[in-house]
């Protein structure tokens, strides 16, 4: 099989997407598409469909796994090239998922000026409509995930020059990033590799038996979206 020379992650939202980000952008042959001036620096939104030479080139928009149209045109884009791409999904335990998204929201300037500054309660904040995708609430986007991975597994199977790999969030913490990109074929360059353990706060308490825990583990436990999966690493406590 020909080395993957493009990589695309979807998202989702605080899944350490922006630790991927990092690692392709300090590789010594990738690089990185950055977003539009005044947006996050590694959100490359629809910059991505303006570069004609997508040959070791890293992007990521972690909203685009939240919204079917987004997802048909990426696979779209990414089927007309000529060399390998890898398009990669991130997925988090949906209680600490939610409850850093939570945190990011409360923080951002624009949340707070179009809110009018309400302090929302977490629970109230689960049913706000997603900037992400105005038809969902933030909650019914994260219980979605599912719904849609595998919709871009139907999309992709098909496709030669696509791979799908599908990460949990602590495959990141626990293991060598730089090996876990090499079994996957991308060709990456990392000359002066050190390992760096992505930034992860779990220290919530949860339901095991919630909605949000139970629909996570309905996800990575699901067979057709394990075959996309790293699974010889561990995903750790």
């Amino acid at each position: 099989m020909d080395k993957i020379k493009t990589v695309i992650v979807l998202g989702a939202p605080k899944t350490a997407t922006g630790f991927l980000a990092e690692f392709f952008e300090t590789s010594e042959n990738f690089e990185v598409i950055y977003g539009q001036p005044g947006v996050m620096k590694y959100e490359c939104l629809g910059r991505l469909f303006s570069v004609k030479n997508l040959e070791y080139k890293f992007a990521k928009t972690p909203e685009w796994i939240l919204d079917k149209k987004h997802i048909d045109r990426i696979v779209e884009f990414l089927a007309d090239t000529p060399h390998m791409s890898l398009l990669g999904v991130c997925v988090r335990e949906f209680n600490y998922l939610l409850r850093s998204f939570y945190n990011m929201r409360i923080t951002e300037g624009w949340f707070l000026k179009s809110h009018k500054n309400k302090k929302y309660s977490f629970e109230e904040f689960l049913n706000l409509r997603s900037a992400e995708n105005h038809n969902k609430t933030y909650e019914e986007c994260v219980l979605t995930l599912k719904e849609n991975i595998l919709y871009l597994i139907s999309l992709v199977e098909n496709e030669s020059n696509i791979k799908l790999a599908v990460f949990d969030q602590l495959q990141f913490k626990n293991n060598s990033t730089l090996e876990m990109f090499k079994q996957l074929g991308v060709d990456i360059v990392h000359k002066t590799y050190r390992y760096k353990s992505p930034k992860i706060k779990t220290n919530i308490d949860y339901d095991e038996n919630g909605i949000f825990h139970k629909s996570y583990l309905s996800l990575i436990n699901d067979e057709r979206i394990k075959k996309h999966m790293l699974l010889n690493y561990t995903m750790g406590e």
